[in-house]
Order: structure tokens, then C-alpha cells, then sequence
């Protein structure tokens, strides 16, 4: 039949519409059927850019913020793709839907988003396709979220406490929390920020044995307000110490009883004048020289750097003004404060830091300021 209306008809064969679909799908990166009908819908879907350029890539903007989700939220995913164009199609699928989806459209600010579905320890990956580019991460679906450090540790709620809890317990630390951010802590009358140093494990004593636990490892951002002095006379070794009486005492009789309970009876080793090795299990206590990164050797002798340990990670290869300390009531006033290690040049003499924050050595009763360490366990 003839006719200005009659479509022409062009015989197609199966093989070639096949190839359509599957050209279709690999450029929208998807795996969903795709009927005939349908194709013109998502062809004129493929924007192409600008001036006709194709995507030369995609790079997913926030991954590092996207490494856990929570069952029942969701988050959003930020795209970059070039060259830029409003106009980009790109496609987001998730390795397994059942642990964590992906929305089918982009939601009201143009994104798609991820959201959790059940828990699970294997990490599910999200890739994102346009044109012939894709990127993807890697995120877990777990009851854990990000702390609110600007609250002080009495503000938080139990479940935020427990939050960090469940964070150190599960050596997840390093995902959620930074060093140099700090856990606000009141403090008698003060708020005492407690500096994270390090995520190191720790050994503890834990119903009279010796654990190794994973722990966010503290220290004081300030000093003291009041003063103490080492010990009754220059042999007295730290498990005898005015020092360390003071500090398991006094010190932490001031801080929050909910913090205190999360804190380790982390075994601690320091070198007594007799060449023997010191042990206590404290929740608190002073710092060695070797912990505050001091490798200078009258300071930090070979024998006290394998007793007492590996310098807190924030503070391996420290410079001096690492090491200054302020009094919490006087925050502008670098102050000199005790270690917990002796100085072995001189029999009555035990390492101290300056206001400088350089290393340095005092008769054992001088009245200096102290500054705290301990590890956060749970």
C-alpha cells in the first residue's frame, strides 16, 4: 500500500535489537530489561555535555564520609563529573541492595542516595556510571554515627556515649574520629578537653589479668590547675610516687564518673634507678618522656625508650612546642609539668617539660602542674 501517512517499515532483526538493549544498558551502566518501545526514552536520556563532549570522568566528591550508614538512614552522594553539564545522566547501583540500596531516582537536590538496610560486617560497594566512566566506594551498614565532640561527655545522651563505645570496642576508631580532635570532659569546676592521640591498642588489667583491648588513646590538652610534686625522695620510683598518688587520686577523683568508667587500667612501665622495670595498672596517669616523643638521650635513655614504649602517634617526631601545656585556668600560660619518668643524670633529678616544651630534668620535690594520659576502652 502507498500512502503520505504509512510509516516504512524496515525488516530488524532479533540479534540487532538485542545489540540496541545491551548498548542501552552498558551506557547507563543498569542490567534491567529494556523493551523496544522503551528505546527512544532512553536514548534522548543520554545527554551528551557540553559542545558534545563526552565524559571524560566521575568522581564521587564525598567518599570519605560515606564509609558507614546506619539502619534506617540514608545519605546523599555527591557527583562530579566532566566535563561539567547540568545536564549529565549518570546511573548509581549498589553490589548488594539488601545491606545497603540505593534510591532508583535522584531525590529534590538532584542526588541519589544510599540507605541502610541491615547490618552486616561485609562492606557493600557503590558505583556510579556516566558515559563510558564510573567510581564507586566502599560503605558498611552498622548502628554506629559520627560523635558530636562539641558536646561535653556529661551532655551526651547514653546512646551517643554508647556510640563511642561501640566505635573503639569494634577498632573502628580511626573511621569515625581524627587525632588532634578532643573529648570535652568536665573537670571540677573546668570542662578538661582530652586530646586524641593516638588509636593504638593497649594492654589492660581486666578482673586481675592482663587484656590487650583496642582504645582511643587521651591526653590532657591542659594542665592541672592545682600543683604536685614526683616523690619523697629521688630513689622512689613511680608506683610509689607523689606523683602517680596524685593523679589516680585526686585528678581523677575531679572528672566525670561516666568517663572515668570508659577509661583502662592500662598497664603502665617505667624505669626505676635500680635498672628494674615499674609496673602499675592506672586509669590515669602522668606521661613518659618516651610517650610525649622525647628522643633526645639524657632525657630518654636507650634503657627507658624499651621500657616505656612508642610515642603517642600525634607525637612521633614532635617538635618541642608539641609538648607546651597551659593551665586550664590560665590558658594563655605555658606551665612546666612532671613525666612519669626519672632522670638518670642525677640521683635526686626526674624528667619534666618546660614551657618551651622542650625536655628537662628537677629536683624531686619541686611543685610542678600535671598533665593526664589515659585510654578510652568502652
Amino acid at each position: 500500500m502507498n500512502g503520505e501517512n504509512e510509516e516504512s517499515k524496515v525488516l530488524i532483526s532479533k540479534s540487532i535489537l538485542t545489540g540496541v538493549a545491551a548498548t542501552i544498558r552498558e551506557r547507563e551502566g543498569s542490567s534491567a530489561l529494556i523493551k523496544p518501545v522503551d528505546f527512544a526514552s532512553h536514548i534522548a536520556s543520554m545527554s551528551i555535555g557540553q559542545q558534545g563532549a563526552p565524559v571524560s570522568s566521575v568522581t564521587i566528591t564525598n567518599k570519605a564520609s560515606l564509609t558507614s550508614i546506619r539502619p534506617g538512614f540514608s545519605a546523599e552522594i555527591d557527583v562530579e563529573i566532566t566535563p561539567p553539564w547540568e545536564g549529565w545522566t549518570y546511573v548509581c547501583t549498589s553490589s548488594d541492595p539488601s545491606v545497603v540500596s540505593v534510591s532508583p531516582i535522584l531525590n529534590a537536590n538532584g542526588k541519589y542516595e544510599i540507605t541502610g538496610v541491615a547490618e552486616s560486617s561485609t562492606p557493600v560497594t557503590i558505583t556510579v556510571t556516566a558515559g563510558d566512566f564510573s567510581d564507586s566506594f566502599s560503605v558498611k551498614c552498622r548502628d554506629l554515627f559520627a560523635p558530636d565532640l562539641t558536646k561535653s561527655f556529661a551532655e551526651m545522651t547514653t546512646e551517643e556515649r554508647t556510640n563511642i563505645s561501640n566505635i573503639v570496642k569494634g577498632g573502628l576508631a580511626s573511621e569515625f574520629l581524627s587525632l588532634g580532635q578532643s573529648i570535652l570532659v568536665p573537670y571540677g569546676s573546668f570542662v578538661m578537653p582530652f586530646e586524641i592521640v593516638g588509636f593504638e591498642d593497649v594492654v589492660a588489667q581486666i578482673d586481675g589479668a592482663e587484656q590487650a583491648v583496642h582504645a582511643l588513646n587521651l591526653l590532657a590538652k591542659y594542665t592541672d590547675e592545682t600543683g604536685s610534686q614526683w616523690g619523697a625522695n629521688g630513689s622512689v620510683k613511680y608506683s610509689a610516687s607523689t606523683l602517680r598518688s596524685y593523679m589516680t587520686t585526686a585528678y581523677q577523683g575531679k572528672l566525670d564518673a561516666n568517663f572515668v568508667a570508659c577509661l583502662a587500667n592500662t598497664k603502665k612501665q617505667t624505669y626505676s634507678r635500680d635498672g628494674s622495670t615499674d609496673v602499675v595498672y592506672d586509669k590515669i596517669s602522668a606521661p613518659s618522656m618516651a610517650q610525649l616523643g622525647v628522643t633526645n638521650a639524657t632525657f630518654n635513655t636507650a634503657q627507658q625508650a624499651a621500657i616505656e614504649g612508642a610515642a603517642f602517634t600525634a607525637y612521633q617526631g614532635a617538635a618541642d612546642a608539641k609538648r607546651v601545656k597551659c593551665a586550664i585556668n590560665a590558658t594563655t600560660t605555658a606551665q612546666n609539668y612532671w613525666t612519669s619518668s626519672l632522670y638518670s643524670g642525677n640521683s635526686n633529678y626526674f624528667g619534666d617539660v618546660q614551657t618551651s616544651g622542650a625536655p628537662s630534668s628537677s629536683i624531686y620535690y619541686y611543685t610542678y602542674r600535671v598533665v593526664a594520659a589515659c585510654d578510652f576502652i568502652a
